[in-house]
């Protein structure tokens, strides 16, 4: 390393993956966003400052999810980004990432996975309860009904502690999927989805509805 930089205490560090490598300042730079390729385990990132972790406020993770020793910690993590490997995941998908980022804490997640299980979700959001803007790629409602969903003991916390007010659907989705979030999600102020118009024009129909119970039940 050159004078120029030893004197200036500016040091620099890599990182590789079998597809990537990526070359950085570590002094004093501070990294805000770190995106994990090869799981969440610390022997993976061997060259990483410990010190950068805590300038880190938004997590990518581009790799499988699971149950490893030695997990590295983001303590100020407020964004999270999952992708699709991230759907194969056997375990609790909760468990695992709250060993690596403070789930409480986070404001916003994005979930770039075709088809997300809906139960997965589910248990994210149970224990993210502070999450305000909530990005789906799409999400899978094959196996279970939204009728069934809506009665589990998760769904009804989530209803009375979550604090979305804005969600997106990328992909476009059914009906029952749209009305079951617009439920869930009870702060939400804004809703973008990938519909086609007649689906939209039965939702509005449906919220209509809705709305003319309430004011039927406030008025008696």
């Amino acid at each position: 390393m050159s004078p120029f930089w030893w004197l200036r205490q500016w040091f620099f560090t890599y990182e590789y993956t079998d597809y990537l490598a990526r070359f950085y300042s570590i002094e004093p730079y501070r990294r805000k966003h770190y995106i994990l390729h090869n799981g969440l385990c610390q022997h993976t990132y061997p060259y990483r400052n410990n010190n950068n972790l805590c300038s880190v406020n938004h997590i990518s993770i581009r790799d499988d999810i699971d149950i490893k020793n030695n997990l590295i910690y983001f303590p100020h993590v407020t964004e999270l980004t999952l992708f699709d490997h991230s759907n194969k995941t056997l375990h609790s998908i909760s468990t695992i990432l709250d060993r690596t980022i403070p789930l409480i804490q986070l404001f916003k997640i994005s979930i770039n996975c075709r088809q997300f299980c809906i139960g997965k979700l589910m248990e994210l959001l149970y224990f993210s309860p502070n999450i305000h803007i909530l990005i789906i790629n799409s999400i899978s409602l094959t196996k279970v009904s939204s009728t069934s969903i809506e009665q589990t003991q998760t769904f009804q916390a989530i209803c009375n502690t979550n604090k979305i007010t804005n969600l997106t659907i990328k992909e476009s989705t059914t009906k029952e999927c749209i009305l079951l979030f617009i439920k869930l999600c009870p702060q939400l102020e804004q809703l973008t989805v990938g519909i086609h118009s007649y689906v939209l024009l039965s939702i509005i129909s449906n919220l209509l509805l809705e709305f003319e119970k309430c004011c039927k039940h406030l008025s008696c």
